[in-house]
């Protein structure tokens, strides 16, 4: 519904339940995103972890996922809070000092935040 009602070319997908863990975290996701022609979207690679959030959703985030289930599947869509480099799947084509990119095929591409881009 609110992708047909689009008037703009790019899209942002924002979640009620989204935390924005600093001012500057959506202007580094679109500069990233510009930064490389072709590109097709940007993502957090970790969760932002928050003492006041419940035992559950703390555990998950510190392995890199929304739900148990996909860590034990090798599903997980983001990085673990130990990890330095991108090993969650697609092909690293360029490294910065914050950010990855990654070419992803559609057959075996893992969800991003719950959506394929």
């Amino acid at each position: 519904m609110g992708i047909e009602a689009a008037t703009h070319e790019h899209l942002l997908f924002l979640d009620d339940d989204n935390f924005l863990p600093h001012p500057a975290w959506l202007t580094t996701l679109v500069d990233a995103y510009f930064a490389n022609p072709g590109a097709t979207g940007t993502q957090c690679a970790w969760f932002t972890y928050q003492k006041r959030d419940s035992m559950v959703n703390r555990w998950c985030y510190l392995f890199g996922m929304a739900d148990p289930l996909a860590y034990y599947l090798g599903r997980q869509d983001h990085l673990r809070y130990i990890d330095r480099t991108w090993n969650v799947s697609g092909k690293v084509l360029a490294e910065g000092a914050d950010r990855w990119l990654v070419r992803f095929r559609l057959k075996t591409c893992r969800r991003l935040d719950r959506k394929v881009f």
